[in-house]
């Protein structure tokens, strides 16, 4: 398996003026308002990038909004055997349940608190499972009509593995008991082999993983960790061991889930403990040697418990599902990595919002916990989205979203 990067364009930040001034000669589409500290309007942004935004780019078109072969996957996260649930998708983003294949372990029975408890190979061959109450991770053959069949399972190297990622032939997880990471060679037949001197601690006891993701290149994995407000970081050597470990402050409170923009921003969300309208989003820019530098600060959204992050396709919208508000709000991030609110409620959802991903950077999923759904969304110009429907009866304690 390859890694196909996404070639993200790189801008400079669009030049700004007073507000009173754009707002007078331009739509609310187009413009959106950065505030100081005060809450009073300053400068304006625009988020359209005077009309070659490419995220933006034919989100109206016929062609954008119908798709072929698209299937969606969750887990059920079940104590006694957890088990990969896949739904297809039809040409108008809808979804049906089509499978449910045993994963060959269990879950957990609780929520796991975490992003990427799924995930793809970048060929969409293969998807990856955590096992969070059998300690494993299993691994199966996407078959052509989008149906699964387990290849293997393993053990994860600790307790309770909650995320894991993939980057070319390789994949990492976190196990949040034992506060630790381990990586793993993935074979042609999806087997999966531990690499030696990979099974690493992160940056204390107790750190509480968020999630764990590969940088777009491939030579670093970031780990967030809720309980010590860090980011710890690892480098990847050409046999695809981690090593160097090191960390850093987050800027906010509870870093959560994050994703990567423009390939070398990362959008990180900050929980901020679950205090009422208190959350916020924050954009580091991170290098080849795993360091990370907070871009403009924790921007905040006027939401409550920001968790879950998935950034289009050319990164300049991140959007995050604010599991306390029942909402997902909108960022729009510019050439240099600066973070703007767009919409702090671009839709309203069901009760729970957990993990959020996107399909053909167009139709927009999120699990609900609390409302044991899947909400269906399609996205809008200048970071917004549209409700179009929901797939009931999902497990309770399901985990973990990914599609193609």
């Amino acid at each position: 398996m390859k890694k196909m990067k996404k070639n993200y364009q790189l801008i400079h930040v669009i030049a700004v003026s007073v507000a009173t001034f754009l707002i007078a000669s331009c739509s609310k589409d187009s413009l959106v308002d950065s505030m100081n500290a005060s809450g009073s309007s300053i400068v304006a942004i625009d988020v359209t990038e005077n009309g070659t935004n490419p995220d933006d780019a034919n989100l109206s078109s016929v062609s954008a909004k119908q798709s072929t072969n698209g299937y969606l996957y969750t887990e059920s996260n079940d104590a006694g055997l957890n088990s990969i649930l896949m739904y297809v998708m039809d040409d108008g983003g809808s979804l049906s349940l089509q499978s449910t294949t045993n994963s060959g372990g269990a879950g957990a029975g609780v929520g796991l608190g975490s992003q990427g408890a799924i995930a793809l190979d970048d060929a969409n061959e293969w998807l990856f499972a955590v096992n969070a109450g059998g300690n494993s991770i299993s691994s199966f053959m996407i078959n052509a009509d989008g149906n699964l069949t387990l290849a293997s399972t393993i053990s994860s190297g600790g307790e309770m593995p909650v995320s894991i990622d993939v980057w070319g032939n390789y994949l990492y997880v976190t196990n949040f008991l034992s506060s630790n990471i381990n990586g793993y060679m993935i074979g042609a037949d999806g087997s999966l082999t531990a690499i030696a001197g990979s099974n690493l601690t992160l940056s204390t006891d107790n750190a509480q993983p968020a999630q764990i993701k590969f940088n777009p290149s491939g030579n670093v994995i970031y780990v967030t960790e809720k309980h010590t407000n860090r980011i710890t970081e690892y480098l990847i050597n050409n046999a695809g061991m981690a090593h160097s470990k090191d960390w850093r402050h987050s800027s906010g409170v509870e870093p959560f889930g994050f994703d990567f923009a423009r390939d070398i921003y990362m959008v990180v969300s900050n929980a901020e403990a679950g205090v009422p309208n208190a959350t916020s989003v924050t954009s580091y820019m991170t290098s080849e040697t795993g360091l990370v530098n907070d871009v403009n600060g924790a921007i905040p959204s006027d939401q409550t418990a920001a968790c879950w992050v998935a950034v289009t396709y050319h990164g300049r919208y991140a959007l995050v599902t604010n599991t306390g508000s029942n909402t997902i709000s909108s960022y729009y991030i510019n050439g240099l990595g600066q973070l703007t609110l767009v919409q702090a409620t671009a839709a309203i959802t069901d009760a729970g919002p957990l993990d959020i991903t996107m399909l053909g950077n167009y139709y927009v999923y999120t699990l609900n916990g609390e409302g044991q759904t899947i909400g269906e969304y399609v996205r809008e110009s200048a970071g917004g989205l549209t409700n179009t429907g929901s797939e009931t009866d999902v497990p309770a304690f399901a985990a973990g979203l990914v599609g193609f």
